[in-house]
């Protein structure tokens, strides 16, 4: 982003850097609301008709991790230039120092405030990207959570699978989008499965006429959240994996789909590609432990010794 734009400059006079880091923050604060804006067209338009865009998730998936990364390179700007503004600028020959702004007429405190914006600006617009990958997910699930708890659902409906399979189908869509972004997704989305239990306890929509229902009724619950929770499960086993992957990225696929698959709610093929996805994003962070081949590894609650 800016530091593509920085190393152009260079290239002209590095004396010019600090008004083009302010010209640039200036036009990037015009871009993020046009996206902004374009975004929320285009997803008024698809709920309008939601066979108009056939590429609809693939792109908000690719919208909400530009704006991720946009987030990701605006914080990292706003850190380099909060330092360079607290040390000492002696002898520094940093084009971004207090100084070096000062020189070229550029407040400090006003481009900080502009940078501030812009986090703001795309902090925003994912959560909006969010917020509607949301919306989708529990418009498709929206008329089965209404019927928990009811008399259909007592009798034996099918709208627990069907949620449940639901959910499964759009994890493998978001398979897309960074770790941390999917996580976030899915916990709420699990947050309002379960929550629609407490509203529908609550509502009353359902009233017992002899113990045989009522123990009917008890038994249905703890089948639907032992489903819904082994969901919940699985989804933190993915981020818990990635989070292992970050500290030990030396580890072979091998060993680290043999430690997943000795879980016994997680057959082959789903630890394989738990794995292989945490491994790739686990190439972001390359830097490993180099000891971690002669002392035990402990992961997903057992401890395992090394295999070479």
């Amino acid at each position: 982003m800016v530091e593509d734009t920085v190393a152009v400059t260079k290239e002209i006079s590095v004396e010019v850097i600090p008004r083009v880091i302010d010209e640039t923050i200036d036009e990037f604060l015009t871009f993020s609301t046009r996206y902004k804006d374009a975004t929320v067209g285009y997803n008024v338009k698809h709920f309008e008709n939601r066979e108009f865009f056939k590429r609809y998730t693939a792109t908000l998936i690719a919208v909400a991790n530009n704006l991720d990364i946009c987030t990701e390179s605006t914080d990292k700007l706003e850190k380099h230039i909060r330092l360079t503004m607290e040390s000492d600028t002696s002898g520094n020959d940093d084009t971004t120092s207090p100084r070096s702004l000062t020189t070229f007429g550029i407040n400090r405190q006003e481009l900080i405030q502009k940078i501030e914006h812009l986090k703001k600006n795309w902090n925003f617009s994912l959560q909006s990207a969010v917020s509607v990958l949301l919306d989708e997910v529990y418009e498709n699930i929206q008329k089965h959570l209404s019927n928990l708890l009811t008399r259909q659902w007592l009798m034996g409906s099918e709208g627990r699978d069907t949620i449940c399979i639901t959910l499964i189908d759009y994890f493998d869509n978001y398979q897309h989008l960074r770790p941390h972004i999917r996580i976030v997704l899915l916990e709420e989305l699990l947050s309002k499965v379960l929550g629609e239990y407490i509203v529908a306890i609550n509502d009353r929509r359902l009233t017992y006429s002899n113990y045989d229902e009522r123990h009917l009724s008890a038994e249905r619950l703890r089948e639907d959240t032992a489903n819904i929770l082994d969901l919940r499960d699985k989804i933190l086993l993915t981020l818990k994996t990635s989070q292992f992957v970050r500290k030990y990225p030396d580890i072979r696929a091998e060993l680290l789909t043999a430690l997943i698959n000795s879980r016994e709610d997680v057959n082959a093929k789903e630890a394989k590609a738990i794995a292989d996805e945490a491994l790739d994003n686990g190439k972001f962070h390359p830097k490993g432990d180099k000891d971690m081949f002669n002392k035990p590894v402990v992961a997903f609650g057992r401890e395992y010794l090394r295999m070479d």
